[in-house]
């Protein structure tokens, strides 16, 4: 097997030479978090809304977990395709791409009017999602030096929506009265 030729650009952090670069680097890097969150927020989202849409849409129960499966998979199989796809793309147009794109799929999911035209629209918003991930976490090695990947790292891990949901306070353990100490 060759090895793997991979551009100058994508092997090393360009070095920050301005304050103002620094700058645009690190809101490019939140508005990727941005659309990280986003993304993997959208499965969070589905999961609570399947009753309301199995009623609008007339879906039968044991077609229900396609909803989420459609998505699922879509986004399974893009995750390994992203490194060649951030190779032919750069970085940049592929996060600009599968963004539009999964915005575009997920308006095409609300105006959905069939079972068949939602779990198509599903597979495209997994395919554009499911390379916003691993497009981030790469982002932390390409787009900042050394020095600066542990800050990067971090707030990428506070993205996450479990993480993040917490540290507002949603998602936290509540106290159920008449269980546990008082």
């Amino acid at each position: 097997m060759q090895d793997c030729k991979w551009p100058a650009s994508m092997t090393q952090a360009d070095p920050l030479p301005t304050d103002t670069l620094r700058i645009r680097t690190w809101f490019g890097f939140g508005a990727m978090c941005t659309g990280m969150f986003m993304a993997i927020l959208d499965v969070q989202i589905v999961a609570t809304s399947l009753p309301n849409i199995q009623a609008a849409l007339n879906i039968e129960p044991d077609q229900m977990s396609w909803v989420q499966t459609a998505y699922l998979i879509a986004e399974v199989i893009a995750i390994p395709l992203t490194g060649m796809l951030m190779r032919i793309l750069t970085m940049r147009w592929l996060f600009v791409s599968a963004t539009a794109l999964f915005t575009i799929a997920s308006v095409g999911c609300a105006a959905s009017s069939s079972f068949a035209e939602l779990i198509g629209w599903r597979i495209v918003q997994g395919l554009a999602g499911g390379t916003l991930i691993p497009a981030v976490f790469a982002a932390v090695f390409l787009l900042f030096p050394q020095r600066t990947q542990g800050i990067a790292t971090t707030v990428f891990w506070r993205c996450w929506p479990p993480r993040s949901a917490r540290l507002w306070g949603v998602g936290s353990p509540k106290r159920i009265p008449g269980i546990g100490s008082s």
